[in-house]
C-alpha cells in the first residue's frame, strides 16, 4: 500500500512529523519558523562532519543556535502572540546584528523570513516590536 503524499510542491520532516506546507494545517508563520528550523538545523549538524582544522575557523553557529533555540514553543500556536513578538525583538534581533560582523550561512533566506514574520505581526502587537527589529530588517 502506498502511502498518501503531500499534494503540494515542499513537504518535509521535522523531528518526525510529516509536514505539508501550503496546507490549511499550518499557518504563514509556523511555516516561516520551520522554513528557518530547515535550513540551519542541517548545516548545524553537518559542521560535526567536518575536520578538526576547518571546523576550528569555521563553526561559529552560536549566532545560528540562539536564532533556533525558542522557536518549538512558538511553533505550538498558529496565531502570533507577545512571545513571537519577544523572539523577533531578542533571537531575530540578535541574529540580524551578528550578520553584520561576518557571513553566516542561508543570511539572506534567513534575513527574508524574519522580515515576513515582522511583517505578519497583528496591529494589535505591533506597537511592542523594537525599532530595533524595525531599523535592522530594513537594512
Amino acid at each position: 500500500m502506498r502511502k498518501a503524499q503531500c499534494p503540494l510542491t515542499y513537504s518535509g520532516h521535522l523531528s518526525g512529523l510529516h509536514i505539508c506546507k501550503g496546507t490549511k494545517l499550518l499557518t504563514r508563520k509556523q511555516e516561516l519558523y520551520i522554513d528557518i528550523l530547515e535550513l540551519l538545523l542541517p548545516h548545524a549538524r553537518n559542521v560535526q562532519t567536518w575536520g578538526m582544522l576547518r571546523r576550528t575557523f569555521y563553526s561559529d553557529l552560536y549566532p545560528e543556535l540562539e536564532l533556533v533555540h525558542n522557536i518549538p514553543p512558538l511553533l505550538a500556536k498558529g496565531e502570533f502572540c507577545k512571545e513571537d513578538v519577544f523572539w523577533l525583538n531578542t533571537q531575530a534581533c540578535n541574529y540580524l546584528e551578528q550578520l553584520r560582523k561576518g557571513d553566516h550561512p542561508h543570511c539572506s533566506a534567513i534575513k527574508y523570513d524574519i522580515q515576513q514574520l515582522e511583517n505578519l505581526v497583528p496591529s494589535e502587537l505591533n506597537e511592542s516590536l523594537s525599532k530595533r527589529l524595525i531599523e535592522l530588517v530594513q537594512t
